[in-house]
This record gives structure tokens, C-alpha cells and sequence, in this order.
């Protein structure tokens, strides 16, 4: 933690206040909206507001009306001067502002009961638990046809954006919305968010809600999960002996990694090799008013503690049952842009209903 926090305050020293041109120019064509070049220029239509603010002199005050042959410059970061505007991680007045524009799909992933209590304007539904694999190893995932059955009922369109809104910025929380987020990027959504500080947020921001969600109509839907950001057993099992190069992240507290028993015997924990590696020091720093850059350092400088992420082999998060580990490697792979991250999603119970043995961990 303390190392996290002096990278943190580092970073802060050199950070920019505000986004700053270094990928070029784009001369706007015909049918150019700012979160069309958003997509094509900064992978995500959620950086629309940071091309605004770099070039609302030349756009002028609506953001909405742009002229052909018009350069526009491109952003390095995606953060505005607020410092809370992340690319996949928007706070609730830019989803607001974003909303009155553009069509975006807002997914609440929060139970039924809490969704009586008030929901964002235009929501979908769909529980967390729907999400989820079966009752003895949950966190592994729904298979292709399952995921296309559930957005397809849901009427949910993978090929346009979705921010998802969980309950709360806790660690539980915020895993679950990490999760579902990295089954539908997996699944072959591109243009995905997680609200910040979720329903909560937006409730403490004074935004308004509406009494229900909304029914749309349902269509058959194709789904193509992608490995490319999962980890399976093999892959586990390869890293364990050495016969692939690579790092298991254990996500959760430390209380969890390393246990004993009455006698004071150390109590099998965790997978083999694995490295301590709890998620939430991060949760707590980035739930501050933290500068987008500041927060990728801070998170490159936590993961950079445990080797050279990327550089050999795959850097694997995981937790209990997969909420824990998605979070982690949504800060790692979503905000801070780290290559090969990925999550194992059965996790420490899939691990061991497997046969294979858990081991001690050592601070």
C-alpha cells in the first residue's frame, strides 16, 4: 500500500490538469459525430468529452454540431479537468450529459428488489445473478448460447454502447459490475462502461430516476465468447509448474490469502505460487478525486510490484468465485491498458473442485 500510494503521489507531481493533443489530428467528414471519432480514434465513444474539451474552441459551445474539413486534435488522455472522467469508468453528470445526445443502453445489473427502489431513465435489467454460472462454481462462466439467450431476451444490443450500474462503489459491488463487464467484452461488446460510484452515485449527484425499467423487444442474438482475456485450469495449471511463464494475483484481502487454524497451522488458502495481491488499496485510492493519469500509474506501479506485467507471460487474477479477480483485472486491463491480463473466473473454488490442490499463503 505504501508504495502504491508514493507512486500515486509521483505521478501527481508531473500530471497534466486537463487532456492534451498527442495522437495527431482528424479532419472531420460528413456524418462525423465526436463520439463516432471517440470510437475510431480513442477506442471508446466515453472519450467524446475529453475531444470536446481539447477542441471546444474550434467546435464552439454545442458539442453536437461539426463542420466538414474541420482538424480536430487528438487527446493523449482521456480525462477531463474534473479528473473523474475515465473512458470506461464515466461519472454520473458526463452519463447524464452523454444520455441527452446519444443512445446508451444502460444496464443495471442490481437484484429485483433493488430495482423497485428506482432506476436510472431508460434502464434494462438484468440481476448479477442471471450472470452468474451454476450454484457449485458460480464464477464460471454462462456458456455462449446461455449469454445470448439472456441479451437477447433482454432486447440488450451488443453493438452499441452500455454502461452498467451496480449498487454501490464497494468491493463486492463494483467486482460484480467488473464482471459482467468482462462477459460482455468477452461476448463481443466494444463499447462498454461501468458507472462510477453506480445507482448510489447517481442518487447522491441528484440526478433524476424513473419508477421502472424498460421492456424492449426481444430478438435472437449470436454470441462469440472470446478467450482472450480468460484464463482456464490449463493455462493455471502450466503457470504452476513452470512449463509456461506468467503470475497468479490472488485479489482478495490478505486476511483470506493467509489463514490459520486454532493451533496456529497454517490452512490451505489459495492456488499454487500465487502472490498476494489484494484489490482493494486500489478500490480505496481510485475511489477518490483522482486525475485519470495519476490513476494509471498508480495501478501500472501496483501490478509492476509483481514482475514485468505482460513481458512474460500472462499476469492472472483471481479470487473465491470471480468478482474479486474481474475487478482487478478491470483496473489492469481496462484502465491502465496492461497487455495480457486475464481472468481466471472459477477461481479458488473451481481450482479445487477440480482435485487440484490449495496451498498456504505467505505474506
Amino acid at each position: 500500500m505504501t508504495r502504491l500510494i508514493c507512486a500515486a503521489i509521483v505521478a501527481a507531481c508531473f500530471s497534466a490538469t486537463a487532456s492534451f493533443a498527442c495522437y495527431g489530428q482528424y479532419t472531420v467528414r460528413a456524418g462525423d459525430t465526436l463520439s463516432a471519432i471517440a470510437a475510431k480514434k480513442l477506442g471508446s465513444i466515453f472519450r467524446y468529452t475529453a475531444l470536446y474539451e481539447i477542441n471546444q474552441n474550434e467546435i464552439g459551445a454545442n458539442p453536437d454540431r461539426l463542420s466538414v474539413g474541420q482538424v480536430l486534435e487528438i487527446p493523449c488522455d482521456p480525462s477531463g479537468p474534473s479528473g473523474i472522467d475515465w473512458s470506461v469508468m464515466p461519472n454520473p453528470t458526463v452519463l447524464a450529459d452523454l444520455t441527452k445526445i446519444y443512445d446508451i443502453q444502460i444496464l443495471d445489473i442490481r437484484s429485483e428488489r433493488a430495482v423497485l427502489a428506482g432506476v436510472l431513465p431508460g434502464t434494462i435489467s438484468i440481476p448479477y445473478a442471471e450472470w452468474r454460472g451454476p450454484k457449485d462454481n458460480p464464477g464460471q462462466p454462462p456458456t455462449e448460447s446461455r449469454l445470448a439467450e439472456l441479451v437477447g431476451a433482454a432486447g440488450l444490443r451488443l453493438d452499441q454502447p452500455i454502461v452498467i450500474v451496480h449498487q454501490k462503489p464497494t468491493q463486492m459491488d463494483s467486482g460484480r459490475a467488473a464482471f459482467v463487464y468482462w462477459l460482455l467484452k468477452s461476448s463481443g461488446a466494444e463499447q462498454i462502461a461501468i458507472l462510477r460510484d453506480g445507482y448510489r452515485g447517481w442518487i447522491d449527484a441528484g440526478l433524476p430516476i424513473s419508477p421502472e425499467a424498460v421492456v424492449l423487444a426481444e430478438y435472437e442474438a449470436s454470441v462469440t465468447f472470446s478467450r482472450d482475456w480468460r484464463a482456464d485450469e490449463l493455462d493455471i495449471y502450466g503457470v504452476v509448474t513452470k512449463q509456461i511463464p506468467g503470475q497468479l494475483l490472488d485479489a482478495r484481502p490478505h486476511s483470506m490469502f493467509e489463514r490459520f487454524d486454532k493451533l496456529g497451522d497454517a490452512i490451505a488458502t489459495t492456488l499454487p505460487s500465487a502472490e498476494s495481491a489484494p484489490v482493494e488499496p486500489l478500490l480505496t485510492f481510485l475511489s477518490g478525486r483522482v486525475e485519470a493519469e495519476d490513476g494509471v500509474n498508480a495501478i501500472k506501479a501496483f501490478f509492476y510490484e509483481y514482475g514485468p506485467v505482460g513481458a512474460s507471460g500472462p499476469i492472472i487474477s483471481f479470487c473465491s468465485s470471480g468478482e474479486l479477480g474481474a475487478l482487478s483485472w478491470f483496473y489492469a486491463s481496462e484502465l491502465a491498458g496492461l497487455d495480457n491480463v486475464r481472468l481466471y473466473p472459477e477461481s479458488v473454488k473451481g481450482w479445487a473442485d477440480q482435485g487440484a490442490d490449495l496451498v498456504p499463503g505467505h505474506l
